[in-house]
């Protein structure tokens, strides 16, 4: 039981920091230092598992996919 939780707590995790950051990603070196800080953070937590390494660097490639396509290529969300 005790291993279930703890991947719940991976997942609750990972979406808090999804939604801390998904809508408000910025055009500066400031902002993308803080949310790299955050998700390192985050897998630290989990001793940086295999795991929660896989989960923030595929979270991590989404905010940058988000941001190009609302930055980078001036698309609508």
């Amino acid at each position: 039981m005790e291993h279930k939780n703890i991947y719940w707590n991976m997942y609750a995790d990972v979406w808090a920091y999804h939604q801390k950051y998904i809508n408000s990603l910025q055009d500066n070196d400031k902002f993308w230092h803080k949310l790299l800080e955050d998700g390192r953070a985050v897998a630290r937590k989990y001793n940086n598992s295999c795991f929660i390494n896989n989960l923030v660097v595929n979270e991590i490639a989404e905010f940058k996919d988000v941001y190009e396509k609302k930055y980078k290529h001036d698309m609508p969300l």
